[in-house]
């Protein structure tokens, strides 16, 4: 059974420097104690870790992927104030695509990049409370097929669809991503910690690339009670085994390919390694008590972008 998302597995050409960034940015703190799951840096955040690995010399890694680059494509910050987000995210290095939007909740949003190129979408949330540390509301990922997508997702995670809405084209929606006349449809499915978010891109459409090396370096990583038997299950449901279960001391890992073409991994916590589930973070379940807005309240068509 898949517990919630453990950690999201980057690949930076500077490991050190991104992990610093993170720290001064979102209130990451280094992980002290051993695995690090293969990464050269393991983060502890306020409901999921972030591993960092350094970039394969001569690989293609892309330092800007698109917004509607295929895969797993930004992960999401949020908390009651966007203001404190993304003054820090700029002051350390990173750039906005513009300023926060309303997209008609109350609620305040913006895309931004880390000097790695790396994409998050910041948001402040008008009802949450006020936390030292920002957490992660969600992880993106932009697929080719949505229906296909919610078929896979939602029987490995066991979860049905919180809410499907299409976007655009509008002026807010433009400013936002960055794009002309940009036409999205999305959907949302709970995952413990924090809720998956997928997108179709309907305009400008995702380009029909091999997904590998580069363009999917990032990597989602799922926390289960079987990791053997979430490969398993991920299999049979159209994903291919890239390793078999590998075990070192009390954790156990596995990858598998989605059958998009996404990497993802589930890791296995027990015995002496069970302190490093995302259940012993400092707020693991903060999503539960912040996720209480309906996303049928975004703004998906008003204002038309002009010609």
């Amino acid at each position: 059974m898949i517990k919630g998302v453990h950690h999201v597995s980057l690949v930076a050409q500077c490991p050190s420097e991104l992990s610093v960034y993170l720290q001064k940015v979102f209130g990451f703190q280094p992980w002290q104690g051993a695995p690090t799951f293969g990464s050269d840096v393991l983060l502890a955040g306020t409901n999921a870790f972030i591993a960092i690995s350094k970039a394969e010399p001569g690989s293609s890694r892309l330092s800007a992927p698109a917004l509607n680059d295929l895969g797993l494509r930004h992960l999401c910050f949020q908390n009651r104030s966007i203001d404190k987000l993304s003054s820090a995210l700029k002051i350390h290095g990173g750039s906005l695509f513009s300023e926060p939007v309303d997209l008609g909740t109350g609620n305040q949003y913006a895309y931004g990049r880390d000097p790695e190129g790396n994409i998050y979408e910041l948001e402040g949330l008008h009802y949450a409370d006020m936390h030292d540390r920002p957490w992660i509301g969600h992880a993106a990922i932009v697929v080719s097929d949505l229906d296909s997508a919610i078929a896979f997702y939602g029987e490995l995670l066991g979860s049905s669809v919180r809410n499907r809405l299409k976007i655009g084209p509008s002026r807010t929606s433009d400013k936002m991503s960055g794009f002309r006349d940009a036409v999205l449809e999305g959907a949302w499915l709970y995952a413990g910690n924090m809720l998956i978010e997928l997108w179709q891109f309907i305009n400008p459409a995702s380009e029909d690339v091999e997904l590998q090396g580069a363009v999917l370096a990032n990597r989602l990583v799922f926390e289960t009670t079987d990791a053997a038997e979430s490969a398993k299950q991920a299999v049979a449901l159209g994903a291919s085994l890239e390793s078999a279960p590998v075990e070192r001391g009390a954790w156990i890992t596995t990858n598998v390919i989605s059958p998009e073409g996404a990497p993802i991994s589930f890791v296995e916590c027990r015995g002496a390694c069970a302190d490093l589930s995302f259940e012993g973070l400092n707020d693991p379940f903060v999503c539960a008590r912040t996720d209480t807005w309906d996303t049928s309240e975004i703004v998906t068509n008003a204002q038309p972008a002009p010609q």
